[in-house]
């Protein structure tokens, strides 16, 4: 059988190109069953917030979707096209999400999403406006599309850029062999040293949740995994604040450790790969690992530096659900190093390149926002009557 699960959708993306899994028998989920035929429109009942439809334009026998979804089937008052644009237009879908129960995960009894209503204009009218939205949505979302490559376009760029600096430097030199997969060549006037051999590393710890005055009168900034949120794009390079703190208690009485404004940290547990530089002094949880730089390395250079690993971080960690990257191998990893001046340059440059191509990332994101936008208000205005698509039929004649 062909089935389609609720996690196809969860992105929310109707437009998505959707290809059902195929099961056996005895290997779909028992909630495999809802028997969809062409026409039909599915819709998630459960975190309604996330617009999860999908039309069905062709069903092929055996096509079966989860309980999760609702099946808009429509009678001959409805046309199957103008039911899923309906189902999908702004002001229905805030309807579901207001007859919605529970705050974390809100779900619609299908009884409740059946009585709610829907514009239901004249067949001929129906046709007019799902021929309008289709051929309108199918353009913008070619734009959408060039703008998102565009986006990844401009992100695989500035990774490029950044590591070809930081191993083979700014001009054209002399190469030898690195004996690093992830470094190649480096220029021969440089070194590659385990990074331990240059900065002091250190590891950080949580204190006891059990001891309540590990966690009063606080002012330690501790930086934990629910603050990568502030370097998971990338943007910020200096962090200065923390969601929780701890005490001078806590410190004292856990492995934990207050290091210095400077020092570079890396998430390697959970969230791998993630690097900033403490503005303040601060502890951090055992989920990173801490470099104090000395006298051979700059902090603003080897944070580019573990900006730049990205193959050598999917190289070492280990586990899919829970990712990890073990000490050991944290006391192997290198680094290319250059002079300190150099590396002064590098940086230089980096930081300059980082900024125009944030620049145009910001247009382009702020482009594809719109376009979002224009999307969903186009859709509710055309399902509920508000634009003359008989025009639109007209020109296209």
């Amino acid at each position: 059988m062909s089935y389609v699960d609720i996690a196809a959708l969860e992105g929310g993306d109707a437009s998505a190109a959707l290809t059902p899994k195929l099961l056996t028998f005895e290997t779909a989920p028992s909630r495999a069953r809802r028997v969809l035929r062409s026409g039909d429109t599915v819709l998630s009942t459960v975190r309604t917030y996330l617009k999860a439809v999908a039309n069905f334009p062709e069903a092929q026998p055996g096509l079966i979707a989860s309980t999760g979804f609702a099946v808009l089937r429509p009678n001959g008052r409805l046309r199957p096209r103008f039911a899923y644009w309906a189902a999908l237009s702004e002001p229905f879908i805030e309807n579901v999400v207001a007859h919605s129960e529970g705050v974390s995960y809100p779900a619609i009894n299908p009884s409740v999403l059946g009585s709610l209503h829907l514009p239901v204009p004249s067949l001929t009218e129906q046709e007019r406006i799902a021929n309008f939205l289709d051929d309108k949505t199918a353009r913008i979302d070619a734009l959408i599309a060039e703008k998102e490559r565009l986006v990844e376009h401009l992100d695989a760029g500035g990774f490029d850029l950044l590591h070809q600096a930081v191993t083979k430097g700014l001009k054209p030199t002399r190469l030898t062999n690195s004996r690093r997969e992830w470094m190649g060549a480096i220029p021969e006037h440089w070194s590659a040293p385990y990074i331990k051999f240059v900065a002091q590393v250190e590891s950080g710890h949580t204190p006891s949740r059990q001891v309540p005055e590990y966690w009063e009168n606080c002012h330690i900034p501790w930086f934990g995994l629910s603050d990568v949120w502030q370097i998971r794009d990338g943007v910020k390079e200096v962090v200065a604040e923390t969601s929780e703190l701890i005490s001078d208690l806590g410190l004292a009485n856990s492995s934990a450790r207050l290091l210095p404004s400077g020092t570079v940290i890396l998430s390697r547990t959970a969230s791998v790969g993630f690097s900033a530089i403490m503005g303040v002094p601060m502890a951090t949880t055992q989920d990173f690992v801490n470099w104090i730089c000395g006298p051979k390395v700059l902090p603003d250079y080897l944070l580019y530096v573990f900006r730049s690993m990205r193959s050598e971080f999917e190289r070492l960690k280990f586990g899919s659900t829970h990712s990890t990257i073990y000490m050991p191998d944290i006391a192997k990893m290198a680094l290319p190093l250059p002079p300190l001046e150099e590396q002064r340059e590098i940086v230089a440059f980096a930081r300059e390149r980082k900024k125009r191509l944030e620049e145009l990332k910001g247009f382009a994101t702020a482009e594809l926002m719109k376009l979002r936008e224009y999307r969903t208000s186009l859709i509710s205005a055309a399902v509920a009557g508000q634009l003359d698509v008989g025009s639109f039929e007209a020109a296209k004649a």
